[in-house]
């Protein structure tokens, strides 16, 4: 099928494997930052393993075409980046594997979005809302958590990208693990900018931290 991944065939070892996911509303190419992260990290960070293309139904997607892709790429070395639709997915992969590091930008954890916000119930239609988060076997499935939720994004509300946050800042001072930091970039919804920037320099920092 055009556009699947092809699995990993060896043991990846001590190199950290870097896994980006894209949201929904791709059309055409993989976009833009996951082809720019897969062009400097290397540079940034040495010896890695990266996968980031264009998921089935990239458009809208659905839980039970992203899911299985992803799963066949995750281990416990490994390193999400996710954007928007990208971080549910995340999200239901670390409610069942263990991973080293979930870097998510733009999260959210509804479909039901106040007006004037632009996300549909469209995305109802993948499937990611079908049943609750399952907020503390995410959080500790994972080493550590990184939530971007930038200053002005439109289609995201601030009540919502806080709710996700405020989820592991619970957790976190719960358990008393400190694993777990939140981000205020300026800019919007997209990957580019001041978002661009600090989405690449924390997954290079959250590496180096773990390495």
């Amino acid at each position: 099928m055009e556009n699947l991944p092809i699995r990993l065939k060896e043991p990846l070892g001590k190199s950290p494997n870097i896994v980006l996911i894209h949201g929904n509303w791709v059309f055409g190419k993989v976009p833009q930052w996951i082809s720019n992260f897969k062009k400097d990290l290397p540079g940034l960070l040495g010896d890695v393993n990266i996968w980031g293309e264009k998921l089935p139904s990239p458009v809208i997607g659905k839980s039970s075409k992203w899911l299985p892709v992803l799963e066949s790429l995750i281990d416990e070395n490994t390193f999400i980046g996710a954007h928007s639709t990208g971080t549910l997915a995340a999200f239901r992969i670390a409610e069942k594997h263990k991973i080293k590091v979930l870097v998510a930008a733009c999260p959210y954890d509804t479909y039901k979005l106040p007006l004037p916000f632009p996300v549909p119930q469209i995305e109802r239609m993948g499937g990611w809302f079908d049943k609750d988060f399952n907020w503390a076997k995410i959080y500790n499935n994972i080493e550590k958590i990184v939530i971007l939720a930038p200053l002005h994004d439109k289609s995201i509300p601030e009540i919502v990208a806080q709710r996700v946050i405020d989820q592991f800042k619970n957790l976190d001072e719960q358990y008393g693990l400190n694993k777990f930091k939140f981000v205020r970039p300026e800019g919007g919804h997209e990957i580019v900018g001041n978002v661009a920037l600090a989405f690449q320099q924390e997954i290079v920092a959250v590496v180096n931290s773990l390495r």
